[in-house]
C-alpha cells in the first residue's frame, strides 16, 4: 500500500481494508505496523490516515490504549497537513478516535484494563480542536468542511467532560449553526448538535442562556424550513435534539415553542405544535409534571382558523389523551374546546379529521366512567361534538337527545348505574361509528385499557364489546388488523376482568365474521403460546360457535388454502416439514374440543374429524415442524429458531385423542394408552401397528362408521405411502369387523387389498395380505366363496424376497384361511403351497420357520385323496428336516415342529414305527430327540434299509447349518446311523468324505459341534 507508488486508488483502497479484516484477529500487530509509519513531525500517507480512520470505527474500544500515541504522532504533523487532501482523512481520524472515546466514557465501568482518566484525553486532543477551529474552519471546499463539522461534533462531545474546556466548546456553536445556511449537507450539522446534547444533557451541562436560546431558533427554523421538510433522515435528528433540550431545559424549550405560536404564520404554529406533540408522546419525566404549561401553551394557537393548524391541534389531543392526561381539569377543558371549535368549523377541516373519529372515541370513550364527575361530562360533550362532525355525512337523529340525558346519568356517584350509562352510550354511538376505522378505534380503548384507572379500564372493556356487537358485521376487511392489536396486547393485559374483554371480543368478531377470524388466528406461529391457545379456547367455549369453527377447521386440513399446505408430490424438496396450515388447524381443533363443554358436537362431527386427524398424523408422521412465521409481537419478543419446537405428528395424536376423549370416554383413552398405541402410531417403523390396534379399540365403541369407512376408502391408492400405509393397515384391522359384511362394501375391499399386496412399500404389502387372512374373523362365511382368490393372493405374497414381513404376515393368514376352510380341497394350490412352505423349514427368520411349520401341519390335514400321495412324498423328504428341528435353537420352532412331526407321521407309511413315533411326540411325554433318533434308525436297519440312504444324505447335509444346535443334532444323528446300521451293506456311504467334513467339524467355532464331531469320530 505504501511502496508500490504506481499502485492504483483502488489497489490502495483493498489493501487497506484487508488490514482492517486482518486486525480482527491481530488487532496489535496490525495497529503496530499502522504506528510505524504514523511518525511524529513527518507527514503521513493518505492511505495511513484512511486505515486509521476505519480501523477505529471497526473496533473503537481496542484502539484505546493507542489513543495517547496517535493524538501526539497528529498533533506535531497538524502543522504540515496543508492542503484540502490532507485534511479531509485528518478530520476523519479525529472523528472517529474522539467516537471512539466517547464510546470508552460510556463503558467506563465495564472497562477490563487499568482506566485512563478522562482529563488526559481531554488535554490530548485541545490542541488538535484548537488548531481545527483556529485554522480550517475557513476553508472554502465543500467536503472538508463537511468533514470539519463531522469531527467537530466529537471533538465537542469529548471536550465537555472536562469543565475548564466547556467554554472553548460553547465557543464554537454559532459557527456549527451559522452552517445550516451554508451549501452543505446539514444532516452532520444536526448530528454534530446531536453528540453536544447529549453529552450536555447527561452531565447536567447547562448551556449559556443565548446558546440555547441559538440552538432552539435554528432547529426550529430547519423544522420550517420546506426544502428540509422532504429530508426524513434529517427531521427525525431535529426533532431528538428538541427532545434532548426539552430535558435538559424543559422550562425554556416550552416557553420557547410557546413564544413561537403566538407568531401568526402557519408553518411555524404547526411545527411547533408538532414539536410538542411530540414532546407529549415522548413522556419524559422532565415534561410529565409540566403537561399544564404544554396544553396552555397550545390553547394560545387554537383560535387559528388555518386547517393545518387545527389538524396539528387535533394530533395534539390525540396525543395527550393517549398519554392518560385527560383527568387534568386544563387539559379536558382543552379537548371540549378543540373539538367545539370543530364542529362550528369542519367545512374548514379536511377528511383527515373524519378518519381521526375511531381513535378518538376509543381515547374518550373509557373516561365516561372516570372518578372526576366533570372530567365524565366533558367527555359527553366532546363525543358529541364528534358526532356531530360526522353529521356531516350522516343523520344523527334523536343522538343528541340521548346523549344529553347520559350526560347527567353520568353525574351517579354509584358505579353499577356509570357502567350502565356508559353502555348506553356506547350503543347510540355504534349507530353512527365508522366501521373502517375499527382497528384505530380497538387500538385506543386497548391502551386505555392498560394506562387508565380500574374504573375506565372496565368501560373500554364495555365499549369494545359493544361496538363490536353492533358493528361488528360491517368490519370484514378490518378483522386481521383487530385481531393482531388484541393479540398484541394479551402479553400486558393479564388481569383477569379485562383479559376476558379481549377472548370476548374474538368471540364477538367470531360471530360476524368466522372465517376471517379463524384465517388471521392461523396465521399463528407454531407451537401455540397460551395467547393464541386462549383465543382458540375461547371460540370452544361459545356453544354456537364451537361447531361451526371446527367445521372451518377440517376443511382446512382437507383443502389448505395456501400453496405449501397442498403438497403432495414425493419428490418436493421441503417434504421432511410439516404443512404450518393443516398442521395450525390440528392444534386448533386440540384447543378447542379441549374447551367444549358438552360432547354432543363432537360426537355429530366424529366420523369428519376421525378421518382428517388420521389424514394429519399420516402426512406429519416423520416430519419435522414448519418453518416460523413472522409475527410484530414476536420480532419484539422473541427471534426464533430456524425450525419451530416440537413433534408434528405427536401435535396431531394429541388432537385426535382430545376428540376421542370427548366422543368415547376415559376407558378407551386409558385402553390405548396401557397398549401404547400413541407411541406405535408416531413411530414410523411402527405407524402400521399402531393404526391395528387403535382401529381394534374403537371397533369395541363402535364409532366406526360407514362415513369414515367410505372417506379412508380412497386413500388406498394415494400416491402418498403414508397414506397408503396408514389406510391399509387401517382396512386391515377392519377386515376382522362384520360391518363390512353387513354394509355391503366387503368385495372392494378386498379388491383394494389384493392390489395393495402388490404395492411397493413393503409395508402396505404387509397389511394387505394381513387384511386378507382377516376375513377369517369378519366374515368367516365368505372364506369358501373367495377361496380361490385368496389362496392366489397370498400365495404369490410368500415368494416376497424383499420383506420377512411380508412372508410371515402371508404365513399367518395362509394358516387362518386353511383352518377355516377345515379340510376342504384347495384344488392345485395344494401342490403350490406345499412346495413353497417347506423352503422356509431351514429359514434365518425363527418366526417364518416355526410358521412354516405350523402350515405345514395344517396341510396335513387338508391332503384328502387326491394329494394324499404326493404329501406322503414331500413328507417323507422333509422328515430329516423336522427330526432335526425338533431340537432347534428357538423353543417356539422347536414346539411347532415337533406337533407337525406328529401330524405328519402317518403319511410315512410306516405303520410299525407309528406307534413308536406316537409315544415320542406325543404332548404327555417329554421329548427325548436322540431315543426317538435311535428308535427311528433301527427300525430303518431292520425293516426299510433303502430308506437309510435317503436319510443318511439329507441328514450330512446339515454339517453346514449355520445354527450350532442343528450341526451338532446332525453330527450326532450320523454317528446313530453308522452305529444302528451295517456298513457293509451300506454301499452308497462314502466313508472318506464322512471322515473328512467329521474333522471339519473338530474345527467349528461351537465347542458343542467340536465335541459331538470328536465322539462321533472316536465311536466310528
Amino acid at each position: 500500500m505504501r511502496e508500490t507508488q504506481e499502485a492504483t486508488n483502488e489497489l490502495k483502497v483493498a489493501a487497506s481494508n484487508t488490514l482492517v479484516a486482518l486486525a480482527r484477529c491481530y488487532f496489535n500487530e496490525v495497529m503496530y505496523e499502522l504506528q510505524c509509519h504514523l511518525k511524529p513531525l513527518k507527514l503521513s500517507d493518505v492511505f495511513t490516515l484512511i486505515t486509521l480512520d476505519n480501523l477505529s470505527s471497526a473496533y473503537p474500544l481496542k484502539c484505546i490504549p493507542f489513543e495517547g500515541m496517535t493524538l501526539y504522532s497528529m498533533s506535531s504533523m497538524r502543522m504540515l497537513v496543508g492542503e484540502s487532501r490532507l485534511r479531509q482523512p485528518f478530520c476523519g481520524v479525529l472523528e472517529k478516535w474522539s467516537r471512539a472515546v466517547n464510546l470508552y466514557f460510556r463503558n467506563w465501568e465495564r472497562w477490563p484494563f487499568p482506566k485512563m482518566g478522562k482529563s488526559q484525553f481531554c488535554d490530548e486532543i485541545l490542541p488538535l480542536y484548537r488548531h481545527v477551529t483556529s485554522k480550517w474552519t475557513t476553508c472554502e471546499d465543500l467536503e472538508v468542511k463537511q468533514a470539519i463539522i463531522k469531527a467537530l461534533g466529537t471533538m465537542m462531545s469529548l471536550l465537555l467532560h472536562k469543565e475548564d474546556h466547556q467554554d472553548k466548546v460553547f465557543e464554537q456553536i454559532p459557527w456549527l449553526l451559522e452552517q445550516y445556511k451554508e451549501d452543505v449537507n446539514v444532516f452532520h450539522v444536526t448530528k454534530s448538535l446531536r453528540q453536544l446534547l447529549e453529552v450536555s444533557g447527561e452531565y447536567k451541562i447547562l448551556l449559556p442562556e443565548g446558546k440555547f436560546q441559538a440552538i432552539c431558533s435554528a432547529l426550529h427554523d430547519q423544522i420550517c424550513s420546506p426544502t428540509q421538510q422532504l429530508i426524513m433522515e434529517n427531521q427525525m435528528e431535529l426533532c431528538y435534539c428538541i427532545l434532548l433540550l426539552a430535558r435538559s431545559s424543559p422550562d425554556d424549550l416550552i416557553a420557547f415553542l410557546h413564544s413561537q405560536l403566538k407568531i401568526e404564520n402557519e408553518t411555524v404554529r404547526v411545527a411547533s405544535l408538532n414539536l410538542l406533540t411530540a414532546i407529549i408522546g415522548a413522556d419524559l419525566p422532565e415534561t410529565r409534571v409540566r403537561k399544564f404549561l404544554i396544553v396552555k401553551a397550545v390553547q394560545s394557537a387554537l383560535s387559528d382558523q388555518s386547517a393545518k393548524v387545527r389538524m396539528a391541534a387535533l394530533h395534539f389531543v390525540l396525543k395527550l389523551l393517549s398519554s392518560g392526561s385527560v383527568e387534568n381539569c386544563a387539559a379536558g377543558d382543552m379537548v371540549a374546546y378543540v373539538f367545539r371549535e370543530f364542529d362550528v368549523s369542519t367545512r374548514n377541516l379536511p377528511q383527515e379529521t373524519f378518519h381521526q373519529i375511531g381513535s378518538l372515541i376509543g381515547l374518550l370513550a373509557p373516561y365516561t366512567c372516570d372518578s372526576v364527575m366533570t372530567s365524565r361530562q366533558r367527555v359527553v360533550d366532546c363525543i358529541n361534538c364528534l358526532l356531530n362532525i360526522q353529521g356531516q355525512c350522516t343523520n344523527l337523529g334523536s343522538a343528541e337527545e340521548e346523549l344529553s340525558c347520559l350526560r347527567e346519568a353520568l353525574t351517579t356517584p354509584d358505579p353499577e348505574a356509570l357502567f350502565q350509562a356508559s353502555s348506553k352510550m356506547a350503543k347510540v354511538v355504534s349507530k353512527y361509528f365508522p366501521s373502517e376505522q375499527a382497528t384505530d378505534f380497538i387500538e385506543a380503548i386497548l391502551d386505555r385499557m392498560l394506562s387508565a384507572s380500574p374504573s375506565c379500564a372496565t368501560a373500554a372493556g364495555l365499549w369494545m364489546k359493544i361496538i363490536l356487537k353492533e358493528c361488528g358485521g360491517a368490519m370484514l376487511d378490518e378483522v386481521p388488523a383487530i385481531l393482531s392489536r388484541i393479540y398484541i396486547h394479551m402479553p400486558t393485559i393479564k388481569q383477569g376482568s379485562l383479559r376476558q374483554f379481549l377472548v370476548e371480543a374474538v368471540s364477538i368478531l367470531g360471530h360476524h365474521h368466522l372465517e376471517a377470524v379463524i384465517f388471521s388466528l392461523l396465521l399463528k406461529r407454531l407451537p401455540m403460546d397460551s395467547d393464541t391457545t386462549e383465543l382458540w379456547r375461547s371460540l370452544g367455549t361459545d356453544p354456537l360457535l364451537a361447531p361451526q369453527v371446527l367445521k372451518v377447521l377440517i376443511e382446512r386440513i382437507k383443502t389448505p388454502t395456501s400453496q405449501e399446505g397442498s403438497t403432495t408430490s414425493e419428490t418436493e424438496t421441503d417434504l421432511h416439514l410439516a404443512a404450518a396450515e393443516p398442521l395450525t388447524a390440528t392444534c386448533a381443533i386440540f384447543e378447542v374440543v379441549s374447551a367444549l363443554q358438552l360432547s354432543k358436537t363432537v360426537q355429530e362431527l366424529f366420523p369428519e374429524l376421525f378421518t382428517v386427524l388420521l389424514q394429519q398424523i399420516s402426512q406429519t408422521l416423520g416430519q419435522k415442524m414448519p418453518l416460523p412465521r413472522m409475527s410484530s409481537r414476536r420480532r419484539l419478543f422473541r427471534k426464533g429458531q430456524q425450525l419451530c419446537e416440537g413433534n408434528p405428528c405427536r401435535l396431531s395424536i394429541e388432537a385426535l385423542e382430545a376428540v376421542l376423549l370427548k366422543a368415547t370416554n376415559e376407558k378407551l383413552i386409558r385402553t390405548l394408552w396401557m397398549q401404547k398405541t400413541w407411541m406405535l402410531l408416531e413411530n414410523p417403523q411402527t405407524h402400521h401397528e399402531g393404526v391395528c390396534l387403535l382401529v381394534r379399540v374403537l371397533q369395541r365403541s363402535g364409532v366406526i362408521t360407514v362415513e369414515i369407512i367410505q372417506s379412508l376408502l380412497p386413500w388406498v391408492n394415494s400416491p402418498s405411502e403414508n397414506q397408503r400405509v396408514t389406510s391399509t393397515a387401517f382396512f386391515a384391522q377392519l377386515m376382522t369387523d362384520p360391518i363390512l359384511r353387513e354394509k355391503k362394501i366387503l368385495k372392494s375391499i378386498l379388491h383394494s387389498l389384493e392390489e395393495r399386496s402388490r404395492d411397493n412399500n413393503s409395508i402396505v404389502r404387509q397389511m394387505a395380505v394381513r387384511g386378507l387372512g382377516n376375513l377369517v374373523y369378519g366374515a368367516p362365511e365368505k372364506v369358501k366363496k373367495y377361496k380361490k382368490f385368496l389362496l392366489e393372493a397370498l400365495i404369490r405374497t410368500l415368494e416376497d424376497t424383499f420383506s420377512s414381513e411380508v412372508t410371515a404376515e402371508s404365513l399367518k393368514a395362509l394358516a387362518n384361511v386353511l383352518n377355516e376352510l377345515k379340510g376342504k380341497d384347495i384344488g392345485s394350490s395344494f401342490r403350490d403351497l406345499t412346495t413353497q412352505i417347506r423352503k422356509y423349514f431351514d429359514n434365518e427368520d425363527n418366526t417364518l420357520r416355526a410358521l412354516a411349520f405350523v402350515l405345514f401341519g395344517i396341510l396335513a390335514g387338508s391332503a384328502k385323496r387326491k394329494w394324499k400321495d404326493y404329501f406322503a412324498k414331500q413328507v417323507r423328504q422333509s422328515w430329516v428336516t423336522l427330526l432335526l428341528h425338533l431340537q432347534d435353537p428357538s423353543p417356539e420352532v422347536s414346539m411347532e415342529c415337533r406337533a407337525t412331526f406328529h401330524l405328519c407321521a402317518p403319511f410315512l407309511g410306516l405303520k410299525r414305527l407309528q406307534t413308536i413315533l406316537n409315544e415320542h411326540l406325543s404332548w404327555r411325554t417329554k421329548l427325548n430327540p436322540e431315543e426317538l433318533q435311535m428308535d427311528i434308525c433301527r427300525h430303518l436297519a431292520k425293516e426299510k434299509a433303502e430308506l437309510l440312504e435317503n436319510f443318511y444324505k439329507t441328514t450330512i447335509t446339515y454339517f453346514c447349518s449355520s445354527w450350532e444346535e442343528i450341526r451338532a443334532v446332525a453330527a450326532k444323528l450320523a454317528g446313530i446311523i453308522l452305529e444302528h446300521t451295517d456298513t457293509k451293506n451300506m454301499k452308497w456311504l462314502d466313508m472318506e468324505h464322512l471322515l473328512t467334513s467329521l474333522q471339519v467339524l473338530q474345527n467349528d467355532p461351537s465347542p458343542i459341534v467340536q465335541m459331538v464331531a470328536t465322539q462321533v469320530l472316536r465311536d466310528i
